[in-house]
């Protein structure tokens, strides 16, 4: 693995000028941002994204305040549905944890599956990276980062991204045109489930329930919603066979017990709950996985219970307010 001492060798040797900075490990956007470093204008953010079948893999790296389209991405690029890639992908990949993801990072990708693209706003100037550390941070030369990836025999480039840079007026705040957007006071995130965000169906029948509520879809307008299906996320399959909670764990109509991709797909959407610092998340109701208020008894004969899906427990024991599709006039208070 190539951490920052053997990237700053790599740096050296062909001979790239960089300025290194060590600090505290940082994990969001905000936290870097109280860093207080130079040349903020060209901070950075980073997405390390898969494609559905998990065939290819992409480090997107774009201005730390851009609003990001994934759908518009995958677009661009040509690629089935784009979502987050996995912790265990960061570490088994790229070799880093959760907050220090940068085009770096695809050094350390052997497989070479990973492929990178900068915005092409940073063409001709500086960006920051992370070297495989998240208690360090380089500035250098977007194109020196794109060569050295390319010398080092990995795919790397310049996108075309669409959107404009978040820019604040006399009032502080924020205009953007797209649809996801940077952390900000009048951009709170909201975390929701895919199947009501809507796009790719993602339920186990292999529908979508996309909600077409006022509000939800001024929300989705504004970019504040951060889609998630943790089923999807945990690694099964669209379709699927239902599943329901069975005391203490979830198990499939077929009599499988699937507890563990239940619980792998609620860590992605606790992560990325804390990723983007979310006001609250609004999930599926009687999901086993995004039911919050009522879920079904378990028997498969269409009886509910009391009760919250597995990925809505692991949320709310994090410290995130939870509100089913039928509650969004009360989790409004919250933004």
């Amino acid at each position: 693995m190539i951490f920052k001492q053997e990237i700053v060798n790599l740096l050296d040797r062909m001979a790239v000028q960089y300025e290194l900075y060590e600090h505290q490990p940082i994990k969001t956007v905000a936290e870097s941002q109280d860093l207080g470093l130079p040349h903020q204008e060209w901070a950075t953010k980073n997405f390390f994204l898969r494609d559905k079948k998990k065939k290819h893999y992409f480090i997107i790296t774009t201005q730390e305040n851009k609003s990001v389209d994934l759908r518009t991405i995958r677009q661009i690029l040509g690629t089935s549905a784009l979502s987050f890639a996995s912790d265990e992908d960061l570490g088994n990949m790229l070799g880093v944890v959760s907050g220090a993801v940068s085009p770096f990072g695809a050094l350390n990708d052997e497989s070479q599956k990973v492929k990178v693209y900068i915005d092409r706003l940073f063409e001709g100037h500086l960006m920051d990276a992370h070297p495989n550390d998240n208690g360090a941070t380089m500035f250098l030369p977007a194109e020196d980062v794109i060569r050295v990836l390319r010398e080092s025999g990995r795919t790397a480039d310049y996108i075309d991204l669409p959107g404009e840079e978040e820019e604040e007026d006399g009032e502080g705040e924020a205009e953007t045109e797209t649809e996801i957007e940077t952390d900000t006071a009048s951009r709170s995130k909201i975390l929701v489930s895919q199947c009501l965000f809507g796009g790719d169906p993602v339920r186990y029948d292999g529908q979508s329930k996309t909600l077409k509520d006022p509000l939800f879809l001024k929300w989705k307008s504004e970019g504040r919603l951060v889609p998630v299906c943790p089923e999807v996320f945990g690694g099964l399959s669209v379709p699927r066979p239902d599943a329901q909670i069975v005391g203490e764990r979830v198990i499939n109509r077929e009599g499988t017990d699937v507890t563990d991709a239940y619980r792998k797909g609620a860590q992605e959407a606790v992560r990325l709950a804390k990723e983007y610092q979310v006001a609250f998340a609004v999930m599926k109701e009687k999901s086993p996985s995004c039911g919050s208020n009522e879920i079904y008894d378990g028997t498969f004969s269409g009886n509910r219970i009391a009760g919250q899906g597995l990925a809505v427990k692991l949320l709310r024991e994090a410290g995130v307010k939870v509100f089913s599709e039928e509650q969004l006039e009360e989790a409004a208070k919250l933004l």
